[in-house]
């Protein structure tokens, strides 16, 4: 879910300057989740004016997953693949 709500904001700062790798269109959040024990830690892979992509690298409890690093791209392109999601 935060991987989703990170993507409204970045869709929501390319509206308004027409790229995504604009100075206020930082990554929203470092972790998931937003509070307590921490499960993922959350970047970019991947972010130009016109493409980015996210990932969730799996920490703690959550590195024995199977899913292992989640991605999601600016034209809604998930990783691994959707049985993950």
């Amino acid at each position: 879910a935060i991987l989703v709500e990170s993507t409204n904001i970045m869709e929501r700062a390319y509206t308004e300057f027409n790229a995504y790798n604009s100075a206020s269109t930082a990554l929203p959040f470092a972790v998931s989740p937003k509070t307590g024990t921490t499960y993922y830690n959350l970047s970019f892979t991947a972010r130009n004016a016109t493409t980015y992509t996210f990932q969730a690298v799996p920490t703690g409890s959550q590195i024995s997953d199977s899913c292992n690093t989640l991605t999601l791209s600016n034209t809604g392109v998930k990783g691994p693949n959707n049985d993950c999601w």
